[in-house]
């Protein structure tokens, strides 16, 4: 585990905002949102093996949660971090219709660059 990671899952299992999504009966990925303003929240996911062998139906899926989360949350904005070195999680991001707004330095606990993508509601 990545120095800084157990403390980071610690905070996010605070907010109490988080779904693991099974396929047949077994993990497929967790994913949640992160509070930060009101309208504003940051989305997190960890795959599992489920969700690679069965990505597109996955997907699908979370492109729709992403379509609707708005009317929910009454949001405004929603944002996630992709690692610039990791090109299949960039092509997820800009599926799931979020856009790059920039680049943070060195922002990972491995000290990797970081692309910021946004949605705008």
């Amino acid at each position: 585990m990545p120095a800084g990671l157990g403390f980071a899952l610690e905070a996010l299992h605070q907010q109490k905002c988080a779904w693991t999504l099974f396929y047949e009966k077994e993990p497929a990925l967790v994913m949640g949102l992160e509070y930060k303003f009101p309208a504003v929240y940051e989305a997190w996911l960890i795959p599992g093996e489920k969700c690679y062998e069965h990505g597109a139906l996955l997907s699908r899926g979370a492109r729709r949660f992403f379509d609707r989360i708005q009317t929910r949350l009454n949001l405004r904005r929603i944002q996630i971090v992709v690692n610039v070195h990791h090109e299949t999680a960039i092509r997820w991001a800009e599926f799931l219709k979020f856009t790059r707004e920039g680049r943070m330095t060195k922002y990972g606990p491995e000290g990797d660059d970081y692309y910021m993508y946004a949605r705008i509601y």
